[in-house]
């Protein structure tokens, strides 16, 4: 993995459905497939479908054995 990823322009809004059902909402890096932690959603990993910006995507959630 990329442990010293700086995640610059690899970031985009994704939605995870955890094995019991959930949905939640997050930033995921596209080059490491970390969540990232933003300042401007409180540094939380997960956040709130309403505090995506209008006009971005939201992808589905990359887990670390689908990347190619």
């Amino acid at each position: 993995m990329y442990d010293d990823c700086d995640h610059v322009g690899f970031r985009v809004y994704a939605r995870r459905t955890f094995s019991n059902g959930t949905v939640h909402t997050c930033v995921q890096c596209l080059k490491c497939l970390h969540v990232v932690k933003m300042p401007e959603h409180g540094n939380r990993p997960w956040i709130r479908k309403d505090e995506i910006p209008s006009g971005f995507a939201i992808h589905t959630f990359l887990e670390p054995g689908q990347k190619q």
